[in-house]
């Protein structure tokens, strides 16, 4: 929270985690800029149309019921040319470890709500933003499947602006 530019004015969290809100009270309350929880899982935010500049998506698409709901949320309360920065882990490209992450999944689930093998860039893909800067990787280890990393930038085009 310390590294908001002072064009910030304003920030608006969600964030479905009883747990996490409580770690990150003494940064809320010490940010230097008004920050307000305004939901669980950003199916359904309480934001006008077109009133957010940018978003910020980290871990947690794989948590949220409906990821593609999400993502259309997003869509609609950013402005034409807003941008969306993301990093998740997700679905890998390789096929042999999306089985696997398929098998784990609902013991994954079970242990920590979350799903192994969402499709991040598709998913903001299908809710209408373009992606630039994309990248999938894996982080370093022995285990693979929960590993896979997407990180990027999804934009909300500005009507008749042409495409990259």
């Amino acid at each position: 929270m310390a590294h908001y530019p002072a064009a910030v004015t304003l920030v608006h969290a969600i964030e479905p985690s009883d747990l996490a809100r409580k770690l990150a009270a003494p940064r809320v309350a010490g940010a230097p800029v008004p920050i307000t929880f305004d939901g669980l899982d950003g199916q359904r935010l309480p934001l006008d149309d077109e009133s957010v500049d940018t978003a910020a998506v980290t871990f947690t698409l794989c948590t949220v019921p409906d990821p593609d709901l999400a993502a259309r949320e997003l869509y609609r309360v950013l402005r034409p040319g807003g941008i969306v920065a993301f990093v998740e882990h997700g679905a890998s490209p390789d096929p042999a470890v999306r089985k696997w992450q398929g098998r784990l999944n609902p013991l994954n689930r079970h242990l920590s709500g979350c799903r192994l093998d969402t499709a991040t860039p598709q998913v903001f893909r299908r809710a209408g933003f373009e992606l630039a800067d994309e990248r999938q990787y894996y982080l370093r280890g022995p285990i693979r499947s929960p590993a896979c990393l997407h990180e990027g930038t999804a934009h909300k085009i500005r009507p008749g602006a042409r495409s990259r």
